[in-house]
């Protein structure tokens, strides 16, 4: 579970379980202090929408702000198999047409900063991740026809050979219909003091219930392919 410290804007991970071990990058670390409610709570608080988190002395914001490599942890902890589950599918290849009349507005700019704040980075880590594994492969290749008294082929620094790297399968699970923004307000939810249609900002219950039976439906349609990916026997 990860959360973003406030005063220096670093990514925390939360961990638990008796495999887990601390570690630190440059940009995240990893604590075993175990999940608990107060972490998921950290985790989803919004900046401007709900108040940091206390949690042992710091506080703690939504982690989708210096999420930029949701992989680190799992990395860390020696994963070589990873399931990613997108919150919505990639986004489309065009840019958007403009209406004869737009002109932009200040809502236009907190729309596009939240866009980006709730950007789902695991595609763009997932590509990334992808060229290490194929470099690693160019690179073993040249490594392994190279005499011996060549020089140790360095691939990401100079304590990382080639030997030391360990190729990392990714399977992108994305939802089969794009969960639009004007799917956050539900015809069922009507705020009488406004007279109008009420937020329910992800968080509302029963729209909850409808986002997890809609993954279910997805898992299950897809139950074969996930089997295949995470059997034990396949090399």
């Amino acid at each position: 579970m990860s959360a973003t410290e406030l005063l220096s804007s670093r990514l925390v991970w939360f961990q638990g379980g008796p495999a887990t071990v601390p570690w630190q990058t440059t940009l995240s670390i990893g604590l075993t202090n175990g999940v608990e409610p107060q972490h998921v709570q950290a985790s989803c608080s919004v900046p401007l929408v709900f108040p940091p988190v206390w949690i042992d002395g710091r506080c703690y914001a939504d982690g989708g702000v210096a999420n930029l490599r949701p992989f680190t942890p799992v990395i860390n902890m020696g994963a070589t198999r990873v399931l990613s589950l997108a919150t919505d599918q990639p986004l489309p290849e065009d840019l958007p047409d403009y209406p004869p009349d737009f002109r932009p507005g200040i809502g236009n700019v907190i729309k596009m900063l939240g866009g980006e704040l709730s950007h789902d980075h695991a595609v763009s880590q997932a590509k990334t991740i992808e060229v290490l594994n194929a470099f690693w492969e160019r690179a073993s290749a040249d490594h392994m026809t190279s005499s011996e008294e060549a020089a140790p082929y360095i691939l990401l620094g100079e304590d990382i050979l080639v030997d030391d790297y360990r190729p990392i399968e990714i399977k992108l699970f994305a939802p089969s219909r794009r969960i639009r923004h004007d799917e956050i307000y539900h015809p069922d939810f009507f705020d009488p003091e406004i007279g109008a249609k009420s937020t329910v900002m992800l968080f509302h219950r029963d729209f909850l219930r409808e986002l997890i039976a809609f993954g279910y439906e997805d898992g299950r349609a897809r139950h074969d392919e996930l089997a295949e990916f995470f059997d034990p026997d396949r090399p």
